[in-house]
């Protein structure tokens, strides 16, 4: 009886044995697993990471090409303007003060003539009126209009206007 509860005890021992085993292979199992996914997860978290970059440079590189085209489309239209929203901004400096006026319309820039500013502007007597625009050859200048049903030039998105009374001589003129 002895021997019968040995060989019981060793039968036990042995399936306990293997049971280890086959616990001892799957935990090996899931760390080579484990292993495979957390390389995988770093290879991936690498190309996201690159193509991040890719689309932050081509982002950065579309957004100069759009800020160049504007340029371009405003040189060529002798506008200076950012895309409009809302009504006209119309700044003015009167005679040689340093300080702006500022009123509004509801037209587009584009439409505003120098009828439409000298309604704006409600002064009497006789006045030059020059306005801030982008000359392709010169850069930045102050543009003289005197036709009243003149399209004003636009700057970032408003009328830049000047006005100086008109003087009755010659000496404002400058040989």
């Amino acid at each position: 009886s002895t021997c019968t509860t040995c060989n019981e005890m060793g039968s036990k021992i042995q399936a306990l044995e293997d049971t280890i085993r086959q616990r001892d292979q799957q935990i090996m199992e899931l760390k080579a697993e484990v292993l495979h996914f957390s390389t995988r997860d770093k290879y991936l978290s690498t190309e996201l990471e690159e193509r991040n970059r890719q689309l932050t440079k081509a982002k950065t590189l579309h957004e100069k090409k759009m800020i160049m085209a504007d340029k371009s489309r405003s040189h060529n239209n002798s506008f200076h303007h950012r895309p409009q929203i809302g009504p006209t901004k119309i700044l003015y400096y009167f005679g040689s003060s340093t300080t702006p006026y500022l009123s509004q319309t509801t037209k587009r820039l584009g439409d505003i003539t120098l009828r439409d500013f000298k309604g704006v502007v409600n002064r009497a007597g006789k006045f030059r009126y020059n306005f801030k625009c982008h000359d392709p050859e010169f850069g930045t200048v102050k543009e003289e209009i005197v036709e009243e049903g003149a399209v004003l030039p636009g700057w970032d998105g408003k009328i830049v206007g000047f006005v100086e009374e008109q003087s009755t001589s010659l000496d404002h003129i400058e040989i």
